[in-house]
């Protein structure tokens, strides 16, 4: 049996159908502005994917809470406000004709300092990650 050829459609077991079986991975972007919100370089970043002719694009980190950031310039989407930038960003995505999912990102007791004095998880200890979460005197 071959292997299927890149760019056959390829059905998920959700009852999506991608164009072809090509699609850029989650990765962290970090071209949010200082509030949180999509800014006219991440719509172009994602507009240029979407003409490469990958079929899937998986956001970079989106952020569900901004008292729980992973990382700065990250896109926040944690009221009514985002939603205009994030529909701007999904006609970017969807220029040519692809899907975009978003990897949504909340830290809970993993966040990192200085970002997060106080994480917020299921455990109110933070996990002993070896280089983070030192505060320093």
């Amino acid at each position: 049996m071959m292997a299927p050829d890149l760019n056959q459609p390829l059905v998920l077991p959700c009852g999506a159908t991608l164009s072809n079986r090509i699609a850029k991975a989650a990765m962290s972007e970090q071209l949010a502005d200082r509030h949180g919100h999509v800014t006219r370089e991440l719509r172009r970043l994602y507009d240029i994917w979407a003409r490469s002719g990958a079929a899937l694009l998986i956001t970079g980190n989106v952020v569900t809470d901004r008292n729980a950031l992973v990382e700065p310039g990250n896109v926040i989407a944690d009221n009514a406000a985002a939603l205009s930038g994030l529909r701007l960003l999904a006609r970017s995505a969807h220029a040519a004709g692809g899907a975009v999912w978003m990897q949504i990102n909340h830290p809970g007791r993993v966040a990192t300092v200085p970002f997060n004095r106080r994480p917020r998880g299921p455990s109110a200890r933070r996990e002993p990650v070896p280089g983070f979460n030192i505060r320093k005197p």
